[in-house]
C-alpha cells in the first residue's frame, strides 16, 4: 500500500534514472548536448510529455515527465495525491575539469532540484549535483558515450521540516 511520505523516495528514484547513462540522445548522453543550451529550466512533472521533441532541451523536458510518470506507477502513487511537481535544471556559473570516458574535459556542476507538494499540504525535495561537459563526438563513439559521465554524484532528499530520509544533514534550501 502507497502512502505520500514514499514521494520521498519517489523524488530520489526519479532523479537517479533521469540523470542515468541511460537518458540517451542518439546514443550519447542527453545532458552533453545541455551543457551550451542555457542556465537553468524549470519543468512542470506532471504535465503530459509532449510528443515528437525535437531540440535536446524539448527532450530533455519530456523525459523528466516520462521518467517521473514511471517512478509515480512503481510506487503505485496517483496522481490526483500531488497538488504540484517540478524539476528544475541549473548549470553552475563556473567551468571546472572532470574526467569523461578516462578524459580530462571542461564541463560544468549541473543541479537537478525535484519538488512535489502533495493534495495534503506536505512538501517533499531532492536534489543531485552531477558534472555534464558538453556532448563532444570526437571524444567518444555512441557505445562508448554511454559510460556514466558524473564525477560527483550525490542526492539528498528532504521534507518539509529540512529532515533526510537518509539521516544526514542537508544544506539549506534555496528559493
Amino acid at each position: 500500500m502507497a502512502h505520500r511520505r514514499d514521494l520521498a523516495g519517489v523524488l530520489h528514484n526519479f532523479l537517479g534514472t533521469y540523470t542515468s547513462r541511460y537518458s540517451d540522445r542518439d546514443g550519447y548522453w542527453l545532458f552533453g548536448f545541455l551543457a551550451h543550451a542555457g542556465a537553468e529550466w524549470q519543468v512542470d512533472l506532471l504535465a503530459a510529455p509532449e510528443p515528437a521533441a525535437t531540440s535536446a532541451v524539448a527532450e530533455a523536458i519530456a523525459l523528466a515527465r516520462t521518467r517521473f510518470a514511471e517512478q509515480l506507477q512503481k510506487a503505485e502513487i496517483p496522481r490526483s495525491w500531488l497538488r504540484e511537481a517540478h524539476l528544475r535544471l541549473a548549470r553552475g556559473d563556473e567551468a571546472k575539469r572532470g574526467v569523461v570516458n578516462g578524459h580530462w574535459t571542461d564541463g560544468h556542476d549541473f543541479t537537478f532540484s525535484a519538488h512535489a507538494t502533495t493534495d495534503h499540504g506536505k512538501s517533499f525535495a531532492a536534489e543531485a549535483v552531477v558534472f555534464v561537459a558538453p556532448h563532444d563526438p570526437a571524444r567518444a563513439a555512441p557505445n562508448q558515450a554511454m559510460q556514466l559521465t558524473a564525477v560527483s554524484f550525490a542526492i539528498n532528499v528532504w521534507d518539509d521540516f529540512g529532515v533526510s530520509t537518509a539521516g544526514d544533514a542537508l544544506p539549506p534550501r534555496r528559493s
